[in-house]
C-alpha cells in the first residue's frame, strides 16, 4: 500500500508500522484461521499487544483515539496480511467509536476493569421493553464477527413507544458476554475466519438505562459520550463513518491481490524467458505511423 503517513500523528504512524510488521505473521496463519473458522488466539494476542484494537478507543479509558482516516488505513494494512483478521480488527475498532457515544458509565463498565475489553455486535433487531431503570431485552442476532473473543456485544432492538399511536424506536444496547450464548452457525466458503456466528439471549435480561442509546443519537452524533470523553470523534454521525471502517479491509485485500498479481507476472516464465523480459522486447501491437 502506498505510503500515506506524512500527515499521521506520531501514535498513528507507530501503530501503522506495527500493523505492517505483523503482516507476514498473519499471512502465515491465514490458512489455519480458515480451518478454525475464527482468528487464531495467537493473532488476537499479537494485535492486542500491538495496540491495534485501541485505534478508536477513547483516550480517557486507555485508547489511542486516532483520527478516523489513520484508523482506517491501519485496518487496511492488517487485512493485507489476512483479510479475515483485518475485518475483525476493523469491527472491534469501529465498535470502540460506537461505545464512545454511550453514557460515560457504559464506557467505564467496559474499559474501566480492562482497557483491552473487546466488543462484537448484532444488528438484526431483538425484543425490548421499557422497565423501571432500564429495559428488558431478549433475542437472537446473526453475523457477529469476532464474537468468540469479545467481552461485550452491541445489539439493536426496537422499543415500543409510550403511546400506541407512535412508532417503535430503534435502540442500541450494550450487554456483557455472560448474558448471551454463542451459537455456531458460521459455515461458509469465504472469510470463514471472521467467526461471524449467531448469539442468543434465551431469557430476558435487564439492561440499565446507561447502557442504551437511541439510533437517533447514533445517527445524529448526539450521544452523551463526548460529554464524558471530550472527543470530537464521538460526535460524528455513525452512518457517515461506519462505511469507511467496513470498506477498509476490502481495500487491504485488494491491495494484497494486486501485489500477488504483480509478483506472479514478474516471475512467471515461458520456456527459458520471463514474461517481463518478453514484454520489454515485444513489438508494439499497433505499428507507429
Amino acid at each position: 500500500m502506498s505510503d500515506a503517513t506524512t500527515s499521521f500523528t506520531p501514535k498513528g504512524a507507530e501503530l501503522l508500522s506495527r500493523a505492517r510488521e505483523l503482516g507476514p505473521t498473519l499471512r502465515k496463519r491465514a490458512a489455519e484461521a480458515e480451518k478454525l473458522r475464527r482468528i487464531p488466539p495467537e493473532s488476537i494476542d499479537d494485535l492486542r499487544k500491538a495496540g491495534l484494537f485501541r485505534t478508536l478507543q477513547p483516550a480517557v479509558l486507555g485508547g489511542y483515539e486516532l483520527p478516523l482516516d489513520e484508523a482506517v488505513l491501519i485496518t487496511a494494512v492488517v487485512a493485507e496480511g489476512c483479510g479475515s483478521t483485518g475485518w475483525v480488527q476493523g469491527v472491534y475498532s469501529d465498535h470502540c467509536a460506537t461505545l464512545g457515544m454511550f453514557d460515560g458509565q457504559a464506557q467505564k463498565d467496559v474499559w474501566g476493569a480492562s482497557p483491552d475489553s473487546l466488543i462484537s455486535s448484532g444488528f438484526m433487531p431483538g425484543k425490548a421493553v421499557r422497565v423501571e431503570g432500564g429495559y428488558r431485552l431478549n433475542g437472537r442476532w446473526s453475523f457477529s464477527s469476532g464474537c468468540d473473543y469479545a467481552d461485550w456485544a452491541l445489539v439493536r432492538s426496537f422499543v415500543p413507544a409510550a403511546m400506541d399511536t407512535d412508532s417503535p424506536e430503534l435502540y442500541m444496547f450494550l450487554v456483557p458476554k455472560t448474558d448471551y450464548t454463542i451459537i455456531d452457525t458460521w459455515f461458509v466458503m469465504g472469510m470463514s475466519a471472521t467467526g461471524s456466528k449467531d448469539f442468543q439471549i434465551r431469557d430476558e435480561v435487564f439492561v440499565p438505562e446507561h447502557r442504551a442509546l437511541s439510533n437517533k443519537d447514533l445517527t445524529n452524533g448526539t450521544g452523551p459520550g463526548s460529554e464524558f470523553n471530550g472527543g470530537a470523534l464521538y460526535r460524528l454521525p455513525r452512518n457517515a463513518t461506519v462505511p469507511f471502517s467496513l470498506a477498509a479491509p476490502l481495500i487491504g485485500i485488494a491491495e494484497r491481490a494486486l501485489q500477488i498479481f504483480v509478483q506472479g507476472t514478474r516471475e512467471r516464465s515461458s520456456g527459458d524467458r520471463k514474461i517481463t523480459s518478453q514484454a520489454r522486447s515485444a513489438k508494439p501491437l499497433v505499428a507507429d505511423r
